[in-house]
């Protein structure tokens, strides 16, 4: 088992969180950086910065681990051990490339839940998108059907 710090799309009642299934929610908390919404994925972008980030903690079994892992690498997250608010230590996934940073709006923190259900309603109006494409192969589902 690894605790892990999540903070956007793998949240409780996020789009990905179907991904960890037999992950044990430990609790809120928050961590030091900077974070930025890209509309298109419906997923928050985490950088190293010093706004208050908040969160959730799971411990998540390493069968559940390893996917998670894929995936965020594939969108150029590294996993990395910080300190929480509460001084846990943590695994977390930080994007690598600040020059992002231009092209998307910074933003105080991400509810997984709402923009689960705003993106989810515009993106399945484009079936055909890579964004979609890549959710239906990957067991997404419905907001409704959690």
């Amino acid at each position: 088992m690894s605790e892990v710090f999540v903070y956007g799309t793998l949240q409780r009642g996020g789009k990905w969180a179907h991904t960890i299934p037999n992950a044990q929610f430990i609790g809120p908390d928050t961590i030091l950086g900077e974070l930025y919404l890209d509309e298109y994925r419906g997923a928050p972008i985490l950088f190293h910065g010093e706004d208050v980030i908040p969160g959730e903690v799971f411990d998540i079994p390493k069968m559940d681990l390893g996917p998670v892992d894929v995936m965020e690498r594939e969108f150029g997250y590294n996993a990395e051990q910080i300190q929480t608010g509460s001084g846990r230590e943590v695994l977390v996934y930080v994007h690598s490339d600040d020059t992002l940073k231009e092209r998307f709006e910074r933003i105080p923190n991400f509810d997984a839940a709402a923009e689960f259900r705003r993106w989810y309603e515009r993106a399945s109006q484009e079936p055909e998108s890579s964004t979609w494409q890549y959710f239906t192969t990957h067991g997404g589902r419905s907001p409704e059907s959690r």
